[in-house]
């Protein structure tokens, strides 16, 4: 009797394993991590985003009608040189940079605004904030975000900028001072002009310096006055040669 009993509790042993295994063979198997996190198979797993997707070709896009050109200078600045390719005007455009480390991962960001952008025009704006990081500058990715309505705007921003002609030569003062003069020739009083005046050593540049006017008259004139920046050990950067440029204008609206 007691052989019996034992064949008969071996037995039901038997039918029970046999049918577990059955549970984890048969159909779709998952597998379960040590923390009893489940892992699907990856023909299981989401596809990419469509809007992701569409957001990326968009921003391909705008990628081939602008071009910017990044700049480090000497006191650890970086200057940014934004030429627009479009067939467009732009009322204003946002771009935003951001720089990675060796790991892919985000150090730091910049995001700035042009305002009045013609077809052709070439912008420049510089950051203090980006001397505080130790970025590869060949590692970033910028996008943009162009608005073409300037309805709501506070200014006129249509094209002053090719109303305002600046004098090819720069007066030199005393004290390493230079002075950029530029006149309004057209028949709108311009609110703001932004000017920068580039240094270069050896072709390559060096530094840069950003300055402002306000309220320029139909026919009037303004100048500005620049004086050379300073390296990251408080000396004065050098250069051999240094030019001035116009990034943006508007008119009073």
């Amino acid at each position: 009797m007691m052989k019996i009993r034992l064949f008969l509790v071996a037995l039901l042993i038997l039918v029970f394993s046999l049918s577990g295994c059955g549970l984890l063979t048969g159909g779709e198997q998952q597998k379960v991590n040590p923390q009893g996190e489940v892992q699907t198979e990856p023909s299981d797993r989401d596809e990419t985003d469509p809007s992701q997707a569409e957001q990326k070709s968009q921003n391909d896009a705008l990628a081939e009608d602008f071009v910017c050109e990044l700049y480090p200078l000497l006191n650890n600045e970086v200057l940014f040189k934004l030429t627009n390719n479009s067939e467009r005007d732009i009322s204003s455009l946002a771009m935003h940079v951001e720089f990675y480390d060796e790991q892919e991962n985000i150090l730091t960001d910049y995001e700035t605004y042009f305002y009045g952008v013609t077809t052709g025009q070439v912008l420049y704006a510089f950051s203090t904030h980006l001397k505080d990081y130790e970025v590869d500058w060949e590692k970033h990715r910028i996008t943009y975000e162009p608005d073409y309505d300037a309805a709501y705007r506070l200014h006129d921003y249509s094209g002053a900028i090719g109303d305002i002609e600046i004098d090819d030569e720069i007066r030199e003062g005393n004290g390493y001072t230079y002075y950029v003069a530029f006149r309004n020739m057209g028949s709108e009083t311009i609110d703001y002009v932004n000017a920068f005046i580039l240094f270069y050593h050896e072709d390559e540049l060096t530094g840069a310096g950003e300055l402002f006017a306000q309220d320029i008259a139909p026919g009037g004139s303004a100048e500005l006055s620049f004086i050379p920046t300073t390296d990251t050990t408080n000396r004065m950067i050098p250069y051999d040669r240094y030019e001035a440029v116009l990034s943006q204008a508007y008119y009073k609206k």
